[in-house]
Order: C-alpha cells, then structure tokens, then sequence
C-alpha cells in the first residue's frame, strides 16, 4: 500500500528538482548591452543602402528595451528547457554579432565605395573577424558558461571553426556579388546585403554546431 505512495513522492520530488533557469541581473545587463550595439551600428547598415527607417535616430534606446523584455518572455516560457534559453542567447548574440558585421562592411563599403570583387573580401574578413572576436567573449561567458581551464586550447578551437566559418560566408559574399548578377533593379548596395544575409544564416548555423559540441563542449 506504501509503494504507490512513495513513488508518487519521488516523482514529485524528482520535478521539483528539475533546474530552473531564472532571469538574473547579468541576464538583463547582456540584454541590454547587445541592444545598444544592434541600436548603434545599424544606422551605419541603413545609410549604405540608402533607406531611412521610423524612429532610427532613437534606436539606441529601442532596441536595449526590446531586447531586455524579449529575453526576459523567453526565460519566463522556456526556464525549464536549457537549451532553449541557450539558443535564444546565441541568436540574441548573432544578431548583435551580425549588425556589427554588417554596420563595419557598410561603413567599410560605403568610405571606399567598394562593392564587389576581391577587394570586397578583404572588408569583408575584416568585419567578420571583428563579429568573431565579440562573438568569442559573448559565448564563451553568457551563453555555453564554459568554465575550462585551458583557454588558449579553447580559443584555438574557437578560431578554427570561426575561420571555417569566415570562409563560409565570404564564399558566399563573393559568389553572390561578383558572379551573381543583381535583377529587378536591385543596386549593388543591397545586393550586396542580400548575399551577406543569405551568407551569415549559413555561417550562424555552422558556428552554433561547432561551437556548442566542439568548443564549449562540456
């Protein structure tokens, strides 16, 4: 007669102590932070192609408040599902990686008024190594935790698969804007976005993987 009832107190006590990832104020500054940077270079992004967006001028204080609400609803949905919040903290991380990447090719870009061929890739390389370097301290201390010792080992590991990914999307930024020709009317301005979105969803999916299972393995 016990038995039931005991197993039904162990499995309570097994759910209560499932982990439950709570909303910290170092969840909140990161938030913020990666808002400021995405608020910051995305004017140097809409400049190049030549768009003005509503409200641009007060992003810096937008994006920190959206980011800040948008994660804290993802804790309050997921907290039970680590690898949830841990995706959302990458993306919230490429997104800010990829505004940064995109606001330094731009402003590269738009100063020397390259577009395309191989003069292109060096900007390119440049902008994505910066993306990569931040990308680095992001991942490493907000969203996998990694707490290894041998940080030069992990750092080299870091770079390999980021340099695989360099090579991912600068393939592809190549590809798109020098034998790909633009159509519709498309200017080279926004061509040149559009091969860099389509190369940083390729590059983001690749450096996911080989960050999470190779270099922040635990």
């Amino acid at each position: 007669m016990e038995q039931p009832f005991q197993r039904a107190q162990a499995t309570v006590a097994v759910e209560s102590a499932s982990p439950v990832i709570k909303f910290r104020k170092g969840d909140a500054i990161a938030s913020v932070a990666l808002g400021l940077i995405i608020g910051f270079f995305t004017p140097f992004i809409l400049n190049n192609i030549g768009r003005t967006l509503p409200l641009q001028d007060f992003y810096f204080v937008i994006f920190p408040i959206v980011a800040l609400m948008g994660m804290w609803i993802v804790f309050l949905i997921a907290a039970r599902v680590p690898v949830f919040v841990q995706i959302t903290k990458f993306g919230a991380i490429g997104a800010a990686n990829t505004v940064i990447d995109f606001g330094i090719l731009n402003f590269l870009s738009f100063k020397f008024q390259i577009f395309s061929g191989g003069s292109l890739t060096i900007l390119n390389i440049i902008s994505f190594s910066v993306a990569v370097i931040n990308s680095y301290f992001w991942n490493k201390h907000w969203t996998f935790k990694s707490e290894q010792n041998n940080s030069s080992k992990q750092f080299i590991e870091f770079i390999v698969v980021s340099v695989i990914g360099v090579l991912i999307n600068t393939g592809i930024v190549y590809l798109m804007t020098t034998l790909v020709i633009p159509f519709a009317g498309i200017s080279e301005q926004i061509w040149l976005n559009i091969g860099k979105l389509m190369a940083t969803f390729i590059s983001l999916a690749w450096n996911f993987a080989g960050y999470k299972f190779i270099v922040f393995r635990k």
